[in-house]
């Protein structure tokens, strides 16, 4: 498939070498067409970002400290993206019927709930 940032040198400068937050952004646009049939550019990318940051969207679970799920619209889609509070950006779109609760009451892990 080939790498998916090409740093071209441009009148003998180099670009910025790209980080954790593009490869997760490539990922979620990847994962927007593959899923959904919707081709998402990085405005709108950072338009969500802004609105899940804002409480604009539904909050459907939290998964870790950084990982939460949200409710969101893609031109007319109902998906759920999966949003990175470290790296503040949505990682991936997920289609709702693969979203399940995480289960109430004790945890079954032997060190308790996680």
């Amino acid at each position: 498939m080939g790498v998916p940032f090409q740093i071209p040198k441009r009148d003998g400068v180099r670009r910025r070498k790209p980080n954790k937050a593009m490869y997760l952004r490539a990922h979620a646009k990847r994962r927007a067409l593959q899923r959904f049939g919707v081709v998402v550019n990085r405005y709108q990318l950072r338009e969500m970002s802004e609105g899940i940051r804002r409480g604009r969207f539904k909050l459907v679970d939290r998964r870790s400290l950084s990982r939460t799920l949200w409710q969101v619209d893609l031109e007319g889609n109902e998906a759920i993206a999966v949003y990175d509070r470290s790296q503040n950006c949505i990682v991936t779109f997920l289609k709702p019927e693969w979203v399940w609760p995480k289960p109430k009451g004790p945890s079954l892990h032997p060190k308790g709930n996680r």
